[in-house]
C-alpha cells in the first residue's frame, strides 16, 4: 500500500527510472537487448547475466525449446531465492556467492580440475566471464556447448535446492554444517555441495566425525608458521579432497586424519618443527597438531596480551570466540542451540565485529577505587586511577577482552564499562557464556571484595579459558583416532 508520507520517495524513483520500448521478431534479438541494456547501465545481479547468455546462446544454436529449458531451470532458482530469503545459509551470502560457488564446485554436474575457479563473483574473473569462457571452448561443437549451457542451468537449480533446504534440515541435524561455513565458506561449500550430492539422503545422515574432522583442519591448516616465506610448490592439497569427497567421505575422513598426523604430505613443505625437549636435544617433530599446539605455545604472551593487533588472525579470532562462547555455555541455564542462532546473525552479512569489553578509553570516575561520581577526582584518587589503567592497558588487547558484537551495536555502547555493558549485551539478545561473565568485572571499587579481581586478571583468565578450549576442541582425539 501506498503511503502519503512517501511520495517523495516515490517520485524520485520514477524520476530516475529508464524505459525501453522494444519491438523484435525473435528471441536471440531480445537477449541481444537485454544484453546491451545491461552494459549502458541497467544493473543486473551476476546470475542474471549468466541466465541472459545461456539463453542467448542455446537460441541461436537450438531454438526456442531449449531456451525454455533454462527459462525453467532458472525459475527454480528463483523460486527458492524468494522462499529461502531468510534462512541462515541464505543470509550469509547473496544469490551472486551461491552461484559463484556451484560453478567451483560442480559446474555442470561434475569437477575434475580446478576448484579455483571463478576467482570472483565480479569482474575479469567473476561468474559471467566464466561462463563465456567455458561456452567459448565448444567452437567447434555448438551442440556440445548447448548440452553444457542446459546442464548448468539444471545443476544450479539442484544446488539451490541444496543450500535453501538441505543444508537447512541438514544442519538441525548436525549443527557443524552451518559452523563451517562460519569458518570459511569459499571452501566450505565446495565441500559441502560435493559431499551432499554424493550422500544418499534417504539413508544417510551427515557423518559428525568427518564434518568434525574437516572443520578442525580447517582452523589447522595454516594456523602457524610452517610456511611462512615458502616462495614456490604448493600450500596445500584441498583439490584432492574435493576430489575425494565428490565420490564418498570414508576415504576423505582417512585422507583428512593422514594430513593432520603428518603421515601425509599436505603441502610442498610438511608439517614438522625442530624444538628443543628439555634435556639440550633440538628433536624433529611433525604432524599439524604438534606445529599448531607448538606455535601457540610460541606465542601464547602476545595472543593473551596483544592479539588484537594481529589483524591478520581477527577471523580466527571470530570463530574461535563463536566456539568459545558455544561449547562453554551451561545447557541447563542457556541452550547451545539458542546461542548459536542469536550468534550466527552476527555473522550475517559481514555483520560480526570483535568488541573490547574493557573499551580502549574511560571515564575517569570508571577507574575509582573511591567510587567517585563524577570527573573531579581528588590528587590521590587520580593517582591510583593511572595506575589502574597502565595494568589494564598490558593486556587491554588480548583475546580475553574481546568478544564478537554487531557494528552497530559495537558502535552504541561506546566507552562504558563491563559491568554496565553486560546489560547491554542481553537487550542484544547475546546471553551465552561470555556474556554472562562480563556481568561479574565490577569496577574499581568493588576489586577489595574477595570475590572480585581486577579486569586486567579477568582479562587474562578469560584469555587463557579461550585457549585452552580452543586447543582442545581442534585437536580432540575422540576427532583425530580412527
Amino acid at each position: 500500500m501506498l503511503s502519503q508520507d512517501r511520495i517523495c520517495d516515490y517520485i524520485d524513483v520514477i524520476s530516475k527510472s529508464a524505459i525501453s520500448v522494444v519491438v523484435y521478431s525473435n528471441k536471440a534479438a531480445a537477449s541481444q537487448i537485454f544484453e546491451l541494456h545491461n552494459t549502458r547501465g541497467v544493473l543486473l545481479t551476476e546470475i542474471e547475466k549468466v541466465k541472459a547468455l545461456l539463453m542467448k546462446y542455446v537460441y541461436l544454436h537450438n531454438g526456442d525449446a531449449d531456451v525454455t529449458v533454462i527459462q525453467k531451470s532458472f525459475a527454480k532458482v528463483f523460486e527458492l531465492e524468494e522462499k529461502a530469503a531468510d534462512v541462515s545459509f541464505r543470509g550469509e551470502m547473496s544469490l551472486d556467492d551461491i552461484l559463484a560457488h556451484h560453478l567451483r564446485a560442480v559446474d555442470d554436474g561434475g569437477k575434475q580440475e580446478s576448484y579455483s575457479q571463478p576467482q570472483s563473483v565480479e569482474g575479469d574473473n567473476g561468474c559471467v566471464a566464466y561462463v563465456r569462457k567455458r561456452l567459448a571452448t565448444f567452437v567447434d561443437n555448438k551442440n556440445e556447448g548447448v548440452i553444457y549451457a542446459k546442464s548448468l542451468a539444471n545443476e544450479l537449480a539442484k544446488t539451490m535446492h541444496i543450500v535453501c533446504n538441505i543444508f537447512v534440515a541438514q544442519d538441525a541435524l548436525d549443527p557443524l554444517i552451518g559452523d563451517v561455513i562460519l569458518l570459511d565458506q569459499r571452501r566450505s561449500m565446495i565441500f559441502l555441495l560435493r559431499y551432499f550430492r554424493a550422500l544418499d539422503f534417504i539413508t544417510e545422515h551427515p557423518n559428525h566425525k568427518l564434518l568434525k574432522r574437516w572443520e578442525s583442519f580447517l582452523f589447522l591448516w595454516d594456523c602457524h608458521d610452517v610456511f611462512y616465506n615458502m616462495k614456490s610448490g604448493k600450500k596445500d592439497s584441498f583439490s584432492e579432497i574435493f576430489d575425494g569427497i565428490g565420490k564418498g567421505h570414508t576415504q576423505v575422513s582417512d585422507l583428512l586424519a593422514g594430513y593432520y598426523s603428518g603421515k601425509i604430505n599436505f603441502a610442498y613443505r610438511d608439517y614438522s618443527i625442530r624444538r628443543s625437549n628439555g634435556e639440550g636435544e633440538n628433536i624433529l617433530i611433525t604432524g599439524l597438531a604438534e606445529v599448531f599446539l607448538d606455535y601457540i605455545a610460541r606465542n601464547e604472551d602476545s595472543l593473551l596480551h596483544r592479539a588484537y593487533n594481529w589483524g591478520h588472525w581477527h577471523s580466527r579470532y571470530k570463530y574461535m570466540l563463536y566456539k568459545y562462547e558455544i561449547e562453554m555455555t551451561d545447557e541447563q541455564t542457556i541452550p547451545k542451540a539458542t546461542a548459536r542462532i542469536a550468534l550466527r546473525d552476527l555473522f550475517k552479512n559481514s555483520n560480526v565485529t570483535l568488541d573490547h569489553i574493557v573499551p580502549h578509553e574511560l571515564e575517569w570516575k570508571e577507574l575509582s577505587k573511591n567510587g567517585a561520581h563524577d570527573n573531579n577526582l581528588e590528587p590521590d584518587d587520580e593517582m591510583q586511577a593511572e595506575a589502574i589503567w597502565k595494568e589494564i592497558c598490558k593486556s587491554i588487547d588480548g583475546i580475553g577482552n574481546l568478544v564478537l558484537l554487531s557494528h552497530s551495536d559495537n558502535a552504541s555502547l561506546q566507552n562504558i564499562a563491563p559491568s554496565k555493558r553486560a546489560s547491554e549485551y542481553r537487550r542484544f539478545k547475546l546471553e551465552s557464556i561470555s556474556y554472562s561473565e562480563v556481568a561479574t568485572w565490577k569496577c574499581p571499587s568493588d576489586w577489595s571484595d574477595a570475590d572480585r579481581d581486577p579486569w586486567q586478571v579477568r582479562i587474562q583468565e578469560r584469555g587463557a579459558r579461550i585457549l585452552t578450549m580452543v586447543k582442545n576442541y581442534v585437536t580432540d582425539d575422540e576427532t583425530w583416532q580412527a
